[in-house]
């Protein structure tokens, strides 16, 4: 298991950030690994989403497990070849939303081998979704 955790100050009000956020279909605008994700039911809590970790897509239900309206968001995924939990954390700060990211991911099986390889790879695949998350909010203004 290891953990990746990225944060950033956004130039938008943390009500406008969360609502983004909240909606998980926004996730392929920003994430470079989600290929696709859509709502499964009416009250949104369960997301079906195609996952690419370089070299394999993997499809999954990414679950919201809590929401806290303008302060938490966990969702979670898991299946045969890994496990992850999404935490996001919202508060305000002059006006603007610092948003804290982190994933705690643990692979299984054959994909064990490679936490070693990619581990770095998603570190710096997050930093650049949160970078264009940030530039798609800001730039709605």
């Amino acid at each position: 298991m290891f953990v990746t955790k990225v944060e950033a100050i956004i130039h938008r009000k943390l009500e406008d950030v969360f609502s983004y956020v909240a909606n998980l279909e926004t996730m392929v605008s920003y994430n470079s690994s989600i290929k696709n994700a859509t709502w499964e039911d009416p009250e949104k809590k369960n997301c079906k989403i195609t996952l690419n970790l370089s070299f394999i897509d993997i499809k999954g239900n990414y679950q919201i497990k809590e929401y806290l309206p303008q302060k938490k968001i966990i969702a979670e995924c898991s299946v045969a070849s890994l496990e992850f939990t999404d935490t996001y954390l919202f508060s305000e700060v002059e006006g603007k939303c610092h948003l804290v990211i982190e994933d705690r991911m643990t692979l299984k099986g054959l994909l064990a081998l490679s936490e070693g390889i990619l581990k770095p790879i998603l570190q710096k695949e997050m930093q650049s979704n949160l970078n264009r998350l940030v530039s798609i909010l800001e730039e709605k203004k």
